[in-house]
């Protein structure tokens, strides 16, 4: 029985030891980026984005979870524009948009909580009569063993979001034409 328990203890100490030397060689950053054609003007395209009010008509999460409750805060529009939400799916979090440059690019910072933190990045680019909007999720793990593992799942858990919010944010914008 001795022995029994020693060779488990063995081969527990080896998973746990290639679980962390594995995981240090993982990446620390992640991202997740999906672009889309808009048959709009980037001042239509950008202005959906970046008066976070707006974003209830396109963003995925909000079908997504139903019990999902946002609160906008007191500057909704530009930098330092924010909101916050709260939902049994989404869990809690808030995002601030931290730059805005007109009809280019936004920049903004999410926090999930104890879910970690990333950023978002906006990219409207003239593209014809129209926009070429991309989207892009940023993160660092750091040293965080469990969020380089996450890290490589990203692109899956979130990617299909980003082109929802994208098919609805083109008809959005197309709407407004």
């Amino acid at each position: 029985m001795k022995k029994l328990l020693k060779i488990l203890a063995i081969m527990f100490g080896v998973v746990i030891a290639v679980f962390i030397i594995v995981g240090l060689l993982l990446p620390r950053h992640f991202t997740v980026s999906r672009s889309v054609t808009v048959g709009a003007p980037p001042p239509v395209v950008f202005a959906l984005v970046n008066d976070l009010s707006n974003w209830e008509t396109w963003s995925p999460w909000a079908t997504k979870d139903p019990t999902m409750e946002v609160t906008m805060g007191e500057i909704t529009v530009g930098e330092g524009g924010s909101y916050s939400w709260a939902g049994e799916e989404s869990g809690e979090g808030s995002l601030t948009i931290l730059k805005s440059v007109e009809n280019e690019a936004i920049e903004t910072a999410l926090d999930f909580g104890s879910r970690g933190q990333a950023n978002g990045v906006w990219r409207f680019e003239p593209d014809g009569a129209g926009t070429r909007v991309t989207w892009e999720l940023v993160g660092d793990a750091g040293w965080n063993l469990v969020g380089r593992y996450f890290g490589l799942f990203m692109d899956r858990m979130v990617g299909a979001d980003f082109e929802n919010g994208l098919a609805a944010l083109k008809d959005a914008a197309e709407g407004r034409q």
